[in-house]
């Protein structure tokens, strides 16, 4: 890590608002950094930072000291500014760092003020959070203590010798007419759940270590949340024609199980049901079944093939989020949304159509999909949301139909592929930084119906040489077009 970037602490606030004056979150946020670096922590703050290592580098700048820190604290006085482009960007970047492993010890803190705690956006809900409106300035006394005890116990894990865990002990429950489970006394491992049992309980097999096989019987109508979590030697699953329904992460975390046949009976798939399954190579769902659940394949990394049936209709939140293997996929023409992060990081997709039905496509649902050649976005589609090609070094086609509205906040970043792009008649915004660093983009007509090209728009565009603005645009920013060798024409 460049030691220019070697933080412990990024703070992450709206600047200014729509009328460039500094918002309350600024005050909050200056007050909370010179209160942590008195106390010794090296803080990221752009006001200060950025003055220093130019502005012209935001956003490489702003990558590097997120990857550094360890902590985030996000500042808000409205939920808006909360989920504004660049704010929720940072916080829901880093909390998706944490999930992934990539940040395993890293921790994100709200302050806010004239927000109900529950009004909070879902990502920052669950996350420590401190009523600045009550506490005032303890608030930062508080936050630097939590951060000064975390940083001591990473510090006394360091100096400590590894302690291996004791392994949790094998919970073999379950309920129904007959709770009774046999194991096969050839091999301790494998596991044949008795017939007549109706369901298999929550945490039943939890974490067990031991077992390789299990025989769930047709008796089984529920495997409930977690029941199988983390049975990392787990291998061999053969599920009962009656089973409908399979819980909340009832097979995450089972490293070893690279195959498993989902039976026609199952109607309903929880959430993290099968995440981080790592060696898990293909799967079918089954028709019925009408959703994928949030983080439901999340980082299977082997996944190469996928079949789901015209009965789902909605793709959850990060549902192949980090599916590095998957080279394309066929969504039906039933689904209507596609969850923020549902296909993002999927290194090797290349192709995938989507239908005309979807109406919905999440933030970053397509992020970092390095290996995507060309997209048609649907016309049932009026806008393409913030991140959603975030990344895509290959994309080199994209078609946009002119029922599409409005282009998000970093929408097209970093696609160094896009040599073209025609943006249609019909959209009133360019949201910050919608094509930025575009190395490939040569030249781009904005059409009449636009009005505001936001800060970064088309931030480091090193070969756009030709932009024609139309008089109808009212507010260019000034920092629109930085890094570019353009010659701007057509505005009387």
């Amino acid at each position: 890590m460049d030691s220019n970037y070697n933080y412990d602490v990024f703070i992450s606030f709206k600047n200014s608002d729509e009328d460039g004056n500094p918002t309350k979150e600024r005050e909050i946020a200056t007050q909370l950094y010179e209160y942590l670096t008195e106390k010794g922590l090296r803080v990221f703050f752009s006001e200060r930072e950025l003055e220093f290592l130019g502005k012209s580098q935001y956003i490489d700048v702003i990558d590097k000291a997120l990857d550094s820190s360890r902590f985030l604290i996000a500042v808000g006085c409205s939920c808006k500014n909360l989920e504004s482009g660049w704010v929720k960007d940072e916080w829901n970047t880093f909390l998706a760092d944490i999930r992934s492993g990539v940040k395993p010890n890293g921790e994100v803190y709200t302050i806010f003020q004239d927000i109900k705690i529950n009004d909070l956006p879902r990502g920052l809900r669950h996350q420590q959070a401190f009523d600045f409106g009550k506490e005032g300035v303890r608030t930062f006394e508080k936050i630097a203590n939590f951060i000064k005890n975390a940083i001591s116990r990473d510090e006394n894990k360091r100096l400590q010798p590894d302690a291996k865990p004791e392994p949790e002990k094998p919970r073999y429950k379950t309920h129904g007419a007959e709770s009774s489970i046999s194991e096969d006394s050839s091999s301790p491992a494998s596991v044949i759940i008795s017939e007549g049992t109706a369901s298999i309980e929550g945490r039943a097999f939890f974490r067990n270590a031991a077992l390789k096989s299990v025989t769930i019987p047709a008796s089984v109508t529920v495997i409930e949340a977690l029941a199988f979590y983390g049975c990392e030697s787990l291998t061999d699953v053969t599920i009962g024609g009656g089973v409908a329904s399979i819980g909340e992460g009832a097979f995450g975390c089972c490293a070893s199980l690279d195959d498993i046949t989902i039976p026609e009976s199952v109607v309903f798939i929880g959430n993290n049901a099968f995440r981080e399954c790592a060696s898990l190579t293909g799967i079918t769902i089954p028709e019925g079944v009408a959703g994928i659940g949030d983080l439901t394949f999340y980082l299977c990394e082997n996944l190469a093939g996928v079949s789901i049936p015209d009965t789902v209709t909605r793709i959850g939140e990060q549902a192949f989020y980090g599916c590095r293997s998957l080279t394309d996929f066929t969504i039906p023409g039933g689904v209507t949304r596609i969850g923020e992060g549902a296909f993002a990081r999927c290194a090797s997709l290349n192709g995938v159509e989507i239908p005309e039905s979807v109406v919905v496509i999440g933030d970053h649902a397509f992020r970092e999909c390095a290996s995507l050649t060309d997209i048609t976005i649907p016309k049932s589609m009026t806008g393409i949301a913030k991140c959603t090609f975030f990344l895509c070094e290959n994309l080199a086609r994209v078609s946009i139909p002119e029922t599409v509205t409005s282009i998000g906040e970093q929408t097209f970043y970093g696609c160094k592929s896009l040599a073209g792009i025609a943006i249609p008649e019909g959209v009133a915004v360019i949201g910050e930084g919608a094509f930025a660093r575009c190395v490939s983009l040569a030249g781009v007509t904005i059409p009449e119906s636009v009005a505001r090209i936001e800060d970064y728009a088309f931030l480091d565009c090193a070969s756009l040489v030709d932009v024609t603005i139309p008089d109808s645009v009212k507010y260019i920013s000034p920092n629109a077009f930085s890094g570019c060798p353009v010659k701007v024409s057509g505005r009387g």
